[in-house]
C-alpha cells in the first residue's frame, strides 16, 4: 500500500501539521509528501491533516487534482481541524462542498456541531507520540500560565476567566511565543495551563500539548462537550469548567502536582483506519 500526505512540513510555528505527518509515518513506516498532481500516480491513500490550510488547499482543491484522484480510485482520508458550519467562517462551507467531490472520501471532523449536522465521525486534534517525554519539567511553578491573545475585543470572556483565576492562583499571561519548542517548554514549567474555549465546540490541540508536557489543563467546555469526549472525560488529572463559579473550588481542590494521562494521535488514527476498514 502506497501512502501519501498533503502536509506543509515547513510550518514551524506549531506542530499542528507535523503531528499528522509523523503519526501516519509511524503507522505505515513510509509516507510520501504530495506537493502536486504529478505526485499521486502510484498512491493508494492520500491523507490531509487540516484541509483548510492555504498551502494544502493549493494542492488538493484544483479541479484537475480531484478528477485525477477519482480516476485513479484513490482513497482520501481527511482530518478537518476547522469548524465548518460557522457564521464566523462562511468560506469553510464552500471548501466543504469542494471536498465532497472526492468519490472515496473518508472525512473526520473536530467540531461537535459539524459531527451532528454533517453526520461525520470524530477526529481528535492530538499530538504525535514522537514528542513523548521531551518537554517534561518535574519542578513546576505552582501557578497558571496562559499563552495566547486576550486583549482584543473578541476575547472579553477569556479576560474574565483570567482575571477570576488570578484572584486565587498566580497567572502568567504570555501574548505570543514564536517558537513551538519554547512554547512547549514554557508550558512545562507551570503546574496549571489555561485552555479556554475557541471558535467551536471541541478539544483543541492546546489541551493535548498541555498533557504532553505533564502540566494540568484548566479546560473550558460546553454543556455537551465531555459526552463526545468520553476518554478525556475520565481523566482524573484535568480540570474542566463551564463557568467562572466552578473554577475556585476545582483549582484549589486539586492536589496533583502534574498530569499523568496520555493519549496519542497514532493510536487514534490506527483505530479510525481499522474501524472504517481503510487498513
Amino acid at each position: 500500500m502506497n501512502v501519501g500526505i498533503i502536509c506543509d512540513l515547513s510550518y514551524d510555528y506549531s506542530m499542528c501539521f507535523q503531528n499528522y505527518y509523523y503519526s501516519v509515518n509511524n503507522i505505515f513506516s513510509s509516507v510520501k509528501i504530495i506537493n502536486n498532481i504529478n505526485d499521486i500516480d502510484d498512491i493508494d491513500i492520500i491523507f490531509i491533516g487540516n484541509d483548510h490550510y492555504k498551502k494544502h488547499l493549493d494542492v488538493w482543491c484544483q479541479n484537475s487534482f480531484i478528477e485525477k484522484v477519482n480516476k485513479l480510485n484513490i482513497k482520501m482520508v481527511v482530518f478537518t481541524a476547522e469548524t465548518i458550519l460557522s457564521s464566523c467562517f462562511p468560506h469553510n462551507e464552500v471548501i466543504q462542498k469542494k471536498l465532497e467531490r472526492f468519490n472515496n472520501l473518508y472525512q473526520y471532523v473536530i467540531d461537535i456541531n459539524d459531527m451532528i449536522k454533517l453526520n461525520k465521525p470524530q477526529m481528535r486534534g492530538l499530538v504525535t507520540k514522537n514528542v513523548k517525554g521531551f518537554f517534561h519539567n518535574d519542578k513546576k511553578i505552582d501557578g497558571c500560565v496562559f499563552i495566547g491573545k486576550y486583549k482584543e475585543n473578541e476575547y472579553v470572556e477569556r479576560r474574565k476567566i483570567l482575571d477570576n483565576i488570578n484572584k486565587f492562583i498566580p497567572v502568567t499571561i504570555i501574548d505570543r511565543i514564536n517558537n513551538w519548542h519554547d512554547y512547549m517548554n514554557t508550558m512545562a514549567k507551570y503546574r496549571f495551563v489555561l485552555s479556554p474555549i475557541s471558535n467551536g465546540n471541541f478539544f483543541a490541540l492546546r489541551f493535548y500539548e498541555i498533557l504532553a508536557v505533564g502540566s494540568i489543563p484548566i479546560h473550558q467546555v460546553l454543556e455537551n462537550t465531555l459526552s463526545y469526549y468520553p476518554i478525556e472525560a475520565e481523566f482524573d488529572d484535568c480540570i474542566y469548567f463551564q463557568n467562572l463559579m466552578e473554577l475556585k473550588e476545582k483549582v484549589l481542590g486539586c492536589k496533583l502536582e502534574k498530569s499523568h494521562s496520555e493519549i496519542w494521535m497514532e493510536s487514534h488514527i490506527q483505530e479510525i483506519l481499522e474501524k472504517d476498514k481503510i487498513l
